[in-house]
C-alpha cells in the first residue's frame, strides 16, 4: 500500500507539472501556520480558526498572510458542513504592490474511508473571492483528499498526505483564463505533543498556472495545530 502511494506522489510530484506546460518557473517558500478546531456548546456546531505566513526563501521575503475563520455543524460524525470567511494582505512581487484578498467560502467535508491503518478524508470548497484592486467576483472550486496513516512513523506520530485542485470557475480582470489555477501535493509527518495538541512538518509542492511560465513552489510546512 504503502509503495502504491510514494509511486502516486512521485507522478502529482513529477509527471502532472510537466505534462501541465514546458515553460517552468521555480522557486523555495516556507509557510507557517497556526490552527485551532474546537466545538461550541451547541450541540453539532464546530469551529475553525487559522493563521497561516507564507516567506519567500529569497532573503524570506513577505508573500501574504491568511488569517480565516469558519463555522461548521455535523451532521454525521462522518459529513460537516461549513462556511467561513479569509482575509488576505498580499504582496504581488511581480508588480511590487501590496493588495488586500478577502474570501467568503463554503465547505463540505467527508470522512469516506477509517480503519485502524488509515483515514480518508475529502473536502470541497466553494470560494468567492474579491481584490481591492480589481473589480468583479472571482468564484473558485478546491477539491482536496487526504489520507492519514496513524503510528506508522511512531506511537506518536502519524504520515499525512494530500493533493487539492483548484479550478477557476469564471474569470474577471484579475483572475487568469485558465480553468485548471493550480495544484497542490504534500507529504508530511504529524507529531503529537498532547492530546489536544500536535505539530506538522512537511513537503509541499504547489504548481500554480501562469502566463508566459508556470510557477512551482517547494515549500516547507510548518503547522501547529490545537484542539
Amino acid at each position: 500500500m504503502i509503495k502504491r502511494l510514494l509511486i502516486l506522489l512521485f507522478t502529482i510530484f513529477n509527471v502532472l507539472p510537466v505534462i501541465a506546460h514546458a515553460d517552468l518557473s521555480q522557486q523555495g517558500q516556507y509557510w507557517f501556520n497556526w490552527q485551532k478546531f474546537g466545538r461550541t456548546p451547541q450541540h453539532g456546531l464546530r469551529y475553525f480558526l487559522q493563521s497561516e505566513l507564507r516567506l519567500q526563501d529569497q532573503g524570506n521575503v513577505y508573500e501574504r498572510v491568511t488569517l480565516r475563520g469558519g463555522l461548521g455543524y455535523e451532521l454525521t460524525p462522518m459529513f460537516i458542513l461549513w462556511g467561513g470567511y479569509d482575509l488576505i494582505p498580499l504582496y504581488k512581487n511581480s508588480s511590487k504592490q501590496y493588495q488586500l484578498e478577502q474570501r467568503i467560502w463554503q465547505q463540505f467535508s467527508w470522512q469516506f474511508g477509517k480503519t485502524r491503518k488509515a483515514v480518508w478524508v475529502a473536502r470541497s470548497r466553494l470560494e468567492q473571492r474579491w481584490n481591492n484592486r480589481a473589480s468583479g467576483t472571482a468564484v473558485r472550486l478546491r477539491g482536496r483528499l487526504t489520507l492519514t496513516l496513524p503510528k506508522l512513523i511512531h506511537e506518536t506520530a502519524d504520515l499525512i498526505m494530500n493533493y487539492e485542485a483548484f479550478f477557476n470557475l469564471n474569470h474577471p480582470s484579475w483572475v487568469a483564463d485558465d480553468v485548471f489555477e493550480q495544484q497542490r501535493a504534500l507529504i508530511g509527518v504529524r507529531q503529537h505533543l498532547t492530546e489536544n495538541t500536535s505539530i506538522l512538518i512537511g513537503y509541499l509542492n504547489e504548481l500554480r498556472i501562469r502566463n508566459p511560465n508556470n510557477l512551482m513552489d517547494h515549500i516547507l510546512y510548518v503547522a501547529f495545530i490545537m484542539k
